[in-house]
């Protein structure tokens, strides 16, 4: 069996307190010491009898000598259910501890989860803020261009006006100066040789 309050192996005396609880002698002194309640009930803390956990063969025999087999059943019977008790208790006791455990093995986890959760929203701020300086250097270029695209216009506008201009300015000289060099020459010429004759 155990100490219903440090859960360890009793071995040698024990102590069993009016309320049906059992406790290793260190555990109750500090609890007397402390005048506290019986820490599974919290009842008043008395102790009603110290209780051999390993009894020989010749302390069985002494106990038992003289026993009425009424009063052996009787006796039995209480020591069952003691015992049954112990073994509920100590089996609840490790429900609570494991219960605790799984308790702090959540927590930790959520605590991770919540980090993680943290860096993934910083980590998405800054692709957001990435984002829209690129939005924000996507739409300079646009703009870049869109002036680069209507000075481009303009100029080759203006180059081919003014290369149309050049063309029909030279072939202008041209006529003029074949026309001037016709009338030159039919100046030139004698009467009788003109061209109408």
């Amino acid at each position: 069996m155990k100490c219903n309050f440090c859960w360890e192996d009793l071995e040698g005396q024990a102590v069993v307190t009016a309320c049906g609880n059992l406790f290793c002698c260190e555990d109750a002194a500090k609890i007397l010491r402390d005048e506290g309640g019986c820490p599974v009930c919290d009842q008043p803390f008395r102790v009603t009898n110290d209780v051999e956990m390993n009894p020989n063969e010749h302390w069985i025999n002494m106990a038992m000598t003289g026993v009425t087999p009424e009063l052996a059943m009787r006796t039995t019977s209480e020591s069952l259910k003691f015992y049954i008790s112990q073994m509920e208790l100590q089996c609840e006791n490790k429900m609570n501890r494991f219960g605790n455990q799984c308790r702090e093995q959540c927590q930790g986890m959520k605590s991770k989860c919540i980090e993680k959760m943290e860096q993934v929203r910083e980590a998405y701020e800054k692709l957001g803020k990435r984002c829209g300086l690129m939005e924000q250097e996507v739409a300079n270029l646009t703009k870049d261009k869109q002036e680069l695209q209507e000075k481009f216009s303009e100029t080759s506008s203006g180059r081919r006006y003014h290369l149309v201009g050049k063309k029909y300015s030279s072939e202008f000289h041209q006529n003029f100066r074949r026309f001037s060099d016709e009338l030159v020459f039919r100046r030139n010429l004698p009467t009788n040789q003109c061209f109408e004759c």
